[in-house]
């Protein structure tokens, strides 16, 4: 029950729990908290105690306890949009500083999407002078995070992401490198023995200058720029819908792929993967730009043409069409100012008519889909509504053109804001307006734009004249990431081998068992937690999103004899996790029958989510049969502390870092070094491949495997040998971008990165810790 190794006791005890508080008083307060009913609590509590599932720590030391409001039990939340602005308006850099600041103080992590800061040297017209850049600004959070440390002796964690098309890209990518000043001091490291006390010496002096400690940092790596550098093609750097200048696409990669290889740094996150996998790509959008309006764009309303901006904080109806092509009126909600001064196209029509919105701008084409603003060519034919004279009487009849086989009435809810007496008609062989694309211009100045969220269509019409206008795309309640919060928590597969007459075996009727008793726990946090912010929390319970994940890979499948990476683990890590995303997606359905789907929930276009589609027919049958409680429900977290806590078993689904190891974990006493075993040797008396024995085809294959499997982030890093060959690792990238991955992490153990981990398989340090006793023996 519970921790058996002292020093994981220890870590525990010092992390998570009350003073004085054992793990069987802390896990009885969780179960407590979360259970639904006396059933629910004693089979949940049963996986707590047994650590078959392990909540993510933040939810170990909020829940139940006597911390209240003090501590979120949420992991990590995004940030807010970064208008382009430092001190005024809702969003501007100094107002997400507080955020985050307020954030971190209750025990969350934070990430930043830092693409919408305008470029180094770009005009500030306001103030007379030229912008710093986004890389500037990053060292006001880096401060911020230094200087909280946040809830359970934990320090502030910082995300920091730019998109690949970003004018400071290359900036971006050495942000965290020292300084020349630091080579001595690294030469000095390197030849230093680690663990000592010189080798600790030189290297404080090197986080000294190491810069943007507080930040890990990834690129949203696009298709379109992948494709570029696969076909050795140029790229455009933009900002604001402003083509800044045209760079070599290869010799970018090349410069990513050294940093990556010497520092570990920046992760690569292939954004357009994410977004396409998203089961709520219909709602929101991750790192995006709103597509949005200028204010003086007018909407199609039941009460005639009205201005964007004045309809601000207002909910109208306005006129859409149906995917069936039937136009009706449906309410616009949360209409909004999306964003101070953006970039902006305007395009022309061959009607004489003139739209002004962001770059990304979905518009509607006839014979269907649609297209970003910027990419629209002349001659491109747009869907619109327009007056049609319809008989000898000169009654106005409003169509959208659709040809139908016979003359027709489609149903219309009203002739409201019209402006004459119009009827909805429709008629084989129409001549109708075109509304073709004469022209797209970028223009030069920028203004504030509004957008707001249509029911049911998610499209509006804004008109282009009088009597007609075009259907355009209405954008995301609140696009991810902005506010977006991630909940997490890891079943245990080392508790899940069993022994029976000699043969060793997965316990999947157990694993079956346990997932909606935790699916159920884990769906309560929402409605339980503090949030730092009200925002985060309209997040969270907008989309109830949860990330269950798993821990104890290595150690659980090289106990059934599959040696990390080879054809049989990555087949059983396949079979693990679809069962997990099976049974809780099951779950979940049967939990939103009994108290309803998330908010966001819409049948039709959730069903035809890629990840849903991969579901078997029985899941999805549930869902479309009783919704779903949470949009979400899997994901693979780091899970370095916790799985210390379970007596030190293998991280997620990382290979084996060492069979011992020295390392050194933060405590409130200080920092203390222990030595201590892996899971797999101490239990099992497996010793499975070392991270260092794992090749890249081995790391990426399971990466890959989980990639599939799973609904949102995937956390593993691919230790990479320092023999190999360049083109290998840089390969590597590039084929989990083919495979479907959603990003990549690479620790290359010869880099110039020092690690926080040593190993002690081949030599024992002067001093170390006996985990059995807990206490510390030196020569």
């Amino acid at each position: 029950m519970g921790p058996t190794l002292a020093f994981s006791e220890s870590i525990h005890a010092e992390k998570y729990r009350s003073k004085g508080e054992s793990f069987k008083e802390a896990m009885n307060r969780v179960a407590g908290a979360l259970s639904d009913n006396p059933d629910h609590f004693k089979a949940f509590r049963d996986t707590l105690l047994s650590m078959r599932f392990m909540p993510g720590g933040r939810i170990q030391s909020a829940i139940g306890s006597t911390k209240g409001k003090a501590v979120t039990a949420y992991n990590c939340f995004v940030a807010g949009r970064i208008e382009d602005s430092f001190v005024d308006g809702h969003g501007s850099i100094m107002d997400i500083a507080k955020e985050a600041a307020t954030t971190m103080r209750m025990g969350g992590g934070i990430g930043y999407d830092f693409s919408t800061l305008r470029p180094r040297g770009a005009t500030i017209k306001k103030l007379q002078s030229s912008s710093s850049g986004p890389v500037s600004f990053m060292q006001i959070y880096d401060a911020i995070c230094r200087c909280i440390a946040s809830s359970g002796h934990r320090r502030g964690a910082q995300m920091g992401v730019m998109r690949v098309d970003h004018p400071d890209i290359e900036e971006f990518v050495h942000a965290k490198q020292p300084p020349k000043a630091a080579e001595p001091i690294m030469e000095q490291l390197a030849l230093a023995e680690p663990g000592t006390v010189v080798w600790q010496q030189w290297y404080t002096a090197l986080q000294a200058v190491y810069q943007l400690t507080g930040f890990n940092i990834s690129i949203a790596v696009t298709d379109e720029f992948m494709l570029a550098v696969k076909e050795d093609k140029p790229f455009t750097l933009r900002f604001g819908g402003k083509a800044y200048r045209e760079i070599d696409a290869k010799s970018l990669w090349e410069m990513i792929m050294r940093s990556a290889w010497d520092w570990a740094e920046p992760g690569i996150i292939f954004i357009d993967t994410v977004n396409k996998m998203n089961n709520l790509a219909y709602c929101e959008e991750i790192i995006a730009t709103n597509p949005c309006f200028t204010g003086d764009t007018k909407v199609w309303t039941d009460h005639g043409h009205k201005r964007f901006d004045s309809l601000v904080g207002k909910t109208v109806d306005v006129l859409t069409q149906t995917s069936t092509g039937k136009l009706v009126y449906r309410t616009m909600r949360n209409i909004r100012k999306t964003q101070r001064q953006a970039g902006l196209v305007q395009v022309v029509l061959d009607n004489g008519g003139i739209v002004t919105c962001t770059p990304t701008h979905e518009i509607f084409l006839v014979g269907g889909g649609s297209i970003e603003a910027q990419h629209l060519q002349p001659g491109h034919h747009i869907s619109s509504v327009y007056p049609y004279r319809a008989n000898q009487k000169g009654y106005l009849r409003l169509t959208n053109g659709k040809d139908m086989p016979l003359e027709h009435h489609v149903p219309f809810e009203g002739t409201k804001g019209l402006g004459q007496e119009f009827h909805v008609h429709h008629r084989n062989g129409i001549k109708r307006d075109d509304h073709r694309v004469v022209s797209v211009k970028h223009l030069d100045e920028k203004e504030d734009v509004y957008c707001g969220t249509v029911d049911e269509t998610g499209k509006f019409f804004v008109a282009t004249g009088t009597n007609d206008g075009i259907l355009v795309s209405n954008c995301g309640e609140q696009p991810l990431p902005a506010h977006g919060a991630c909940l997490l928590g890891s079943f245990n597969l080392t508790r899940y081998i069993k022994d029976h007459d000699g043969t060793t075996f997965f316990d999947y009727d157990q694993f079956a068992k346990d997932i909606p008793h935790v699916v159920r726990a884990m769906d309560n946090v929402t409605d339980l937690a503090s949030f730092p912010l009200y925002e985060q929390e309209k997040m969270a319970k907008a989309t109830r999103r949860m990330g269950l994940g798993v821990t104890g890979l290595a150690n659980a499948l090289e106990a059934l004899g599959y040696p990390y990476g080879n054809a049989g683990f990555v087949l059983a890590t396949e079979q693990i996790l679809k069962t997990l995303a099976q049974e809780a997606y099951r779950a979940s359905a049967l939990l939103a029958e009994e108290k309803g789907a998330f908010p966001r929930y819409d049948k039709s276009k959730y069903l035809a989510a890629p990840f849903i589609q991969g579901l078997d027919q029985e899941t999805r049958s549930l869902i479309a049969r009783h919704g779903i409680r949470n949009s979400h429900l899997t994901s693979i977290a780091p899970t370095g502390t916790i799985s210390l806590c379970a007596d030190n078993i293998s991280s997620g689904i990382e290979p084996v870092f060492a069979y011992s190891q020295r390392r050194t974990v933060k405590m409130p006493e200080g920092d203390v070094e222990a030595n201590y075993e892996d899971y797999g040797v101490r239990v099992f008396s497996t010793k499975g491949k070392r991270a260092q024995d794992v090749t890249v085809v081995e790391h990426l294959a399971v990466l890959a495997a989980a990639s599939s499997c799973v609904d949102s982030a995937v956390s593993k890093t691919c230790n990479v040998p320092v023999d190999t060959p360049w083109i290998d690792f840089k390969n590597l990238y590039m084929r989990a971008w083919e495979l479907g991955c959603k990003g990549l992490a690479t620790y290359q153990v010869g880099g110039k990165r020092a690690g926080i981990i040593k190993s002690t398989d081949e030599d024992a340090s002067s001093c170390r810790l006996d985990l059995e006793t807990g206490r510390k023996e030196c020569e």
